[in-house]
């Protein structure tokens, strides 16, 4: 079993990288209805 530092950041690392994700997709679809007003 891996020690519970490496665990924690493991964790972490998934979770930060699954919101960022997250963000990305909420700003690319933010990115198009601003484009689809504008024109």
């Amino acid at each position: 079993m891996m020690a519970l530092p490496e665990v924690l950041k493991f964790i972490v690392r998934y979770v930060f990288g699954t919101n960022n994700l997250i963000n990305l997709g909420k700003r690319a679809c933010l990115l198009k209805l601003w484009r689809f007003n504008i024109r």
